[in-house]
């Protein structure tokens, strides 16, 4: 009996790591940032500001405030225009509940100190879609109306990049329904 409290104890528990990490990867994507860049972001102290594009700059300062004080409101209105947020991200990010953003807290001690994917040879890169971007239409149509060539093309390549992870990361899923019989 007792270990079967246990087991449906674990249970719980992943699931509802799974619903958050679930969650917490579809704003990542509604951002425009990669996994890895989230993953600096949140692992903050490894992270040299001036290395970073003002955007993914203000994007970590957001989430770091958000941790520290453990509420997104206050940390949106402060760095919502720097971090160019539009109405759905600012949504998306006030979903973020406390519990969240403590999980997220207890994750920054025991990450590396990670180097964002947003840099390019040493050179500071500008422009808001630097690191892998999820294939949406805003980022590709936004480095179009740039009109930069490189950019277009490191947008495609990124774009390009992700699908196939997200592709392999579905037939891994695939395999895993299958496995256990769905």
């Amino acid at each position: 009996m007792k270990d079967e409290l246990a087991n449906k104890s674990n249970q719980e528990q992943r699931r509802e790591f799974i619903k958050t990490a679930t969650k917490l990867s579809g704003i990542v994507a509604l951002l425009g940032i990669s996994a890895e860049s989230f993953g600096a972001i949140i692992s903050a102290p490894g992270v040299q500001d001036q290395d970073l594009d003002p955007r993914m700059r203000a994007i970590r300062l957001l989430f770091t405030e958000a941790m520290d004080r453990g509420e997104m409101s206050g940390a949106i209105d402060r760095y919502r225009r720097e971090a160019q947020l539009s109405d759905n991200q600012v949504a998306a990010l006030k979903s973020i509940t406390k519990e969240e953003l403590t999980a997220l807290r207890s994750l920054r001690g025991k990450l590396m100190p990670l180097r964002m994917a947003v840099m390019s040879s040493g050179a500071r890169v500008t422009g808001p879609e630097t690191g892998p971007v999820p294939p949406y239409g805003d980022p590709i149509r936004r480095a179009i109306a740039r009109g930069n060539l490189q950019e277009m093309k490191n947008t495609a390549a990124n774009a390009r990049k992700w699908l196939a992870d997200v592709n392999s990361a579905l037939a891994q899923l695939d395999s895993s329904i299958k496995k256990i019989g769905g």
